[in-house]
């Protein structure tokens, strides 16, 4: 039987109407930054600030310095400009919908 020798990992990144997946092998013991910086995403969005945004595995928010696992989906958390709870609230006031805030307004 033959050893692990890397993980399996994949970085994510959202953009309005743009997303990447860039999947990738790298070794046990790997942290999220490494595996950030292995991607090459910081060089596909260069105007982006990748380093001090936040990071998480599956949806949950996680330190930089954390250990992955293998398998493990590193996303990278954009800031928004607005709480999406917020406009919600905003539009129902108005009598209005997401599906029609569209026309509206441009999102973030």
């Amino acid at each position: 039987m033959t050893k692990v020798q890397n993980y399996k990992a994949e970085v994510v990144f959202a953009l309005k109407g743009e997303q990447i997946i860039l999947p990738l092998e790298v070794p046990i013991g790997s942290r999220i930054e490494d595996v950030i910086n292995k991607s090459g995403i910081k060089d596909i969005y260069p105007s982006e600030p990748l380093n001090s945004c936040a990071v998480g595995i599956w949806g949950k928010v996680r330190e930089r310095n954390t250990v992955i696992e293998d398998g493990d989906r590193i996303e990278l958390y954009r800031l928004l400009h607005s709480d999406p709870k917020d406009r919600r609230r905003s539009l129902a006031l108005l009598g209005k919908s997401m599906s029609q805030k569209r026309a509206l307004i441009d999102l973030d």
